[in-house]
């Protein structure tokens, strides 16, 4: 306790909150959203035995295959967003909680 009080305060300024996920200190719903994500990756590494190396290599050969494809670059996001199940139908809307 003593050690806290001890810390030097700068005088005539005053607190303020800060998100220290954000370079600004700001809070925003896309740094909240990037937290989520980094939260779910790291749960994902933790996780042993989920898939393994050689389905995600094979994984990994399909969807650079698929990126170097000759088409519309359209074409192959509309591929990936159904593979990734995040194209914008009314159950995906409805699972994010998003009303239309």
């Amino acid at each position: 306790m003593i050690n806290i009080l001890a810390i030097p305060v700068k005088q005539g300024h005053e607190d303020s909150l800060a998100w220290h996920y954000d370079s600004r200190g700001l809070f925003s719903v896309k740094s909240a959203y990037h937290v989520l994500v980094d939260k779910r990756e790291q749960e994902k590494e933790r996780q042993p035995g989920e898939s393994s190396s050689t389905e995600q290599g094979a994984e990994t050969k399909f969807w650079n295959s698929l990126w170097k494809v000759d088409c519309v670059p359209k074409i192959k996001q509309f591929l990936w967003r159904l593979a990734q199940n995040s194209l914008p139908l009314r159950m995906n809307i409805a699972r994010r909680g998003e009303t239309t």
